[in-house]
């Protein structure tokens, strides 16, 4: 008796070491009898920090190139502001010129004869008194040095407008920079969410996959009973199949959302994180009409906007600037030689002293450069108030958003707890055969469905809220 035992021991233990090798070798597209090995597909597990919200918020304001570009056009506008500053203090400006003039005159002719050398004094003795340029200085070849102070007096008040208007450009600009941080802010908002929400429909399509390999299992089992058609574990299969692929794009979804918040964090897409998940329902104070009084009172692009008309009226004067006479005073000091050494003792010195009064007149052109700018302004003042009433329309549509997922949260939670234990009541139904295996397919595919629905309600309500403050302009950090 123990050589058979062992003979039937050793003979089961060959087959079940023959089959694990089994789905290895059949074909890509498997089998009825292959469905259960695919329910294994899970996302890979890897070693990943985990972000908060809050972390994540804070390392994109910190690393994302984006702020560093809004600081940089910061400081561009702010040197462009001292650029423009300067024109109110004097120029300078520094040139040297060195003559040498071939035409020459001998004695009895109109100007002095060939240059005297340092070692003939004949000439300079003999016409020194009466000699009319400087001692040792050759007219004919001049060494010139000279240094030109300006300042301008009056310019039509083009230069106050001028800086008024960089200045006002630099405060558009730091506004800026708080637009693209809530910007950024609400993009880490939905892409923390998006990433949320699809490993929760990660684990509903495992949930699914579970509940129909049981379907399967249980269906197999009567068919071999006689008590179910073929047909039964054909719709148990089709069903896994569609779950499997759903579970594959939920998977896609998780692998995209986790891309793009490596892209905010300013990491390469395939750095592996995790986020906390924080999905759970919170009040908020919001309410119409406080909404609209906070938007108008926090948004930022409604006092760009503003700056903006003004830097229009800024430019309407200097723009009539040029209809004014302009008066600036300038002083030049030199001195000449006639070696290329100018501040040698024996150069001479002068200086001159010269005020200008300046008036063009080209009035058609000037005239209509005035009323071009004044039009400019008009457009900013209709382009503002376009932008206020845009504003006041997305605060509303993003309210109803919010307001619209808060209340369907509790309905599709009763849903997903009626819809279960429907399910719970047909699948035991229909192991007594009281109902068909299409009602209980029918009653998975509700269960499911009804669970995706709330976590997509919680997920969006989160979202939405995101959306209503910083349409308000109140998403900061």
């Amino acid at each position: 008796m123990g050589l058979p035992r062992f003979i039937l021991w050793l003979s089961c233990c060959l087959v079940l070491w023959a089959a694990t090798f089994v789905p290895a070798a059949e074909d890509s597209f498997p089998s009825g009898s292959q469905v259960n090995r695919q329910s294994s597909l899970k996302p890979p597990k890897r070693d990943q920090p985990r972000f908060t919200l809050e972390q994540a918020v804070q390392t994109t304001l910190q690393r994302n190139p984006k702020v560093g570009e809004a600081l940089a056009r910061i400081r561009q506008r702010v040197w462009g502001e001292q650029s423009v500053y300067s024109d109110f203090f004097p120029s300078a400006t520094v040139d040297y010129a060195g003559t040498w003039n071939r035409y020459k005159v001998g004695d009895g002719g109109f100007g002095p004869p060939d240059h005297v050398s340092r070692g003939r004094t004949k000439y300079i003795r003999d016409n020194f008194f009466n000699s009319d340029y400087p001692y040792r200085i050759d007219p004919w070849k001049r060494f010139r040095g000279a240094v030109t102070v300006t300042q301008p007096l009056y310019q039509g008040g083009k230069t106050v407008s001028d800086d008024n208007s960089a200045k006002l450009q630099v405060t558009v600009s730091e506004l800026q920079l708080q637009v693209d941080r809530q910007d950024l802010i609400l993009a880490v908002y939905q892409t923390y969410y998006d990433m949320t929400l699809a490993e929760l429909l990660l684990g509903v399509a495992s949930e699914s996959i579970s509940n129909l390999e049981i379907l399967k299992n249980l269906n197999e089992k009567f068919l071999r009973a006689g008590t179910v058609t073929k047909t039964d574990v054909l719709t148990t299969e089709g069903s896994l199949y569609r779950a499997y692929v759903g579970q594959r794009l939920v998977m896609k979804y998780i692998e995209a959302a986790r891309a793009k918040l490596n892209n905010l964090l300013s990491n390469p897409p395939e750095t592996p994180l995790e986020i906390v998940q924080d999905y759970k329902q919170r009040s908020n104070p919001y309410s119409i009409p406080q909404i609209y009084n906070t938007a108008m009172a926090n948004r930022d692009e409604i006092v760009q906007a503003t700056l903006e008309i003004r830097r229009g009226i800024e430019a309407t004067k200097a723009a009539n600037a040029a209809l004014l006479p302009k008066v600036s005073l300038s002083a030049v000091g030199t001195r000449t030689n006639d070696d290329w050494n100018v501040v040698d003792p024996e150069g001479n010195n002068d200086w001159t002293l010269t005020g200008t009064l300046t008036w063009a007149f080209n009035m058609f052109k000037f005239n209509s450069n005035v009323k071009e700018s004044r039009e400019a302004v008009n457009e900013k003042f209709f382009a503002r108030q376009r932008l206020v009433q845009d504003i006041s329309q997305n605060v509303k549509l993003a309210y109803l958003d919010m307001k619209t997922s808060e209340r369907d949260i509790d309905d599709f939670r009763r849903m997903v707890a009626i819809r279960s234990e429907n399910f719970r009541l047909f699948q035991m139904r229909y192991q007594q055969g009281d109902v068909s295996f299409t009602e209980v397919i029918i009653a998975e595919n509700d269960y499911v469905n009804s669970k995706v629905d709330y976590y997509t309600a919680l997920v969006n309500y989160r979202i939405n809220q995101a959306i209503l403050e910083r349409r308000m302009g109140i998403l900061r950090r």
